[in-house]
């Protein structure tokens, strides 16, 4: 899996069976932020808003997720392609484990990311949410361009 691993009170970032750094805590401030950045995609969604304005909230949600650690980095630099991107919880949630789940990963954008010369994340993403047999919720995006690593354009 690669991804993060959410439960009440965190989460931890992996790449296939490795951690990426070490397990976060998931506090009010991070809930906040996820919730308003949500909230904030969903009046974009509705208001037609151009496609800056969801580049901008790709790159507030990818500078969180990669934190002081470097962890959205690494993650991207020791993924296999395609890059599928899942998040894993408990079958019933925290606030805290909601705030992550209902985030708007599929916009995920490196802040060098060039507005104009690169497809609107809606493209490049599917999303989806299921429940796994063990009973836990799971939100998968995957990239759908096997080619492009989704945040940083061709790899070799």
């Amino acid at each position: 899996m690669t991804g993060l691993v959410i439960d009440g009170s965190g989460f931890e970032v992996l790449a296939g069976d490795e951690r990426i750094g070490s397990r976060r805590s998931l506090g009010p401030a991070d809930v906040e932020l996820l919730a308003g950045l949500a909230g904030r995609y969903v009046r974009a969604v509705q208001a037609r808003s151009d496609h800056g304005v969801l580049v901008e909230l790709g790159r507030e949600l990818y500078r969180w997720l990669d934190g002081d650690q470097g962890q959205l980095a690494a993650l991207l630099e020791q993924a296999d392609r395609p890059v599928v991107f899942e998040i894993t919880g408990p079958r019933s949630p925290s606030e805290a484990g909601w705030a992550v789940l209902r985030a708007p990963f599929e916009l995920l954008a490196a802040p060098g990311h060039r507005d104009g010369a690169d497809p609107s994340p809606a493209e490049k993403f599917v999303h989806g949410v299921t429940l796994s047999s063990a009973g836990q919720a799971a939100v998968r995006r995957t990239h759908s361009n096997t080619s492009q690593n989704p945040l940083k354009g061709p790899h070799p």
